[in-house]
């Protein structure tokens, strides 16, 4: 199976975390999730800037050590409201010689409320739609509702999570050029 890196992107409570298991557990692959190394960070007693900062240089250097580990799928769960994200991610991958595929989820306002009304969210998310992680300051300007940024030439695909989303045949797409396990 050829080594690939998909990158989750998406609002809060549109699937991304979900599908990226998903994913994870059909190609034997590892989910590397922004939210899990954010908030490790708080808990290690960074302040918010410090923890934003410190998660994404934190985030790359554990794609880039996956990636050159074996030949695994590597799955990156964070939102992608920055160019940044996607070109440090695009330059592991053509490192590595991986596959790279851009995943975005969507799902309705209201689906994505009642996710959020019902997940128990770690300390870097948001509580609930146009609401601010309980740790992040009173200035923070809602990134969490800026637009998904999405790279070009590049494989990307928009998958609509209001429902279950069939992980095999999202998987048999040929842009993902590897049948799952």
């Amino acid at each position: 199976m050829r080594r690939t890196l998909v990158q989750m992107a998406g609002h809060a409570g549109s699937g991304k975390s979900t599908l990226a298991r998903q994913i994870a557990r059909h190609t034997g692959g590892v989910v590397i999730d922004l939210d899990t190394v954010k908030s490790a960070l708080l808990d290690a007693g960074a302040d918010w800037d410090e923890a934003s900062s410190w998660s994404y240089s934190v985030l790359y250097a554990l794609v880039e050590d996956a990636l050159d580990a074996s030949e695994v799928w590597v799955v990156v769960d964070t939102p992608s409201y920055w160019p940044q994200i996607h070109e440090r991610l695009t330059a592991a991958a053509d490192r590595s010689t991986a596959a790279y595929v851009f995943l975005e989820c969507e799902a309705d306002e209201a689906v994505r409320a009642d996710r959020l009304a019902r997940r128990r969210p770690s300390r870097s998310q948001v509580r609930g739609l146009a609401r601010r992680p309980a740790d992040a300051p009173d200035s923070l300007d809602a990134p969490h509702l800026r637009p998904i940024q999405r790279p070009t030439g590049r494989a990307c695909i928009r998958v609509v999570t209001d429902r279950e989303v069939d992980v095999v045949g999202l998987l048999a797409d040929p842009v993902f050029g590897a049948p799952a396990r």
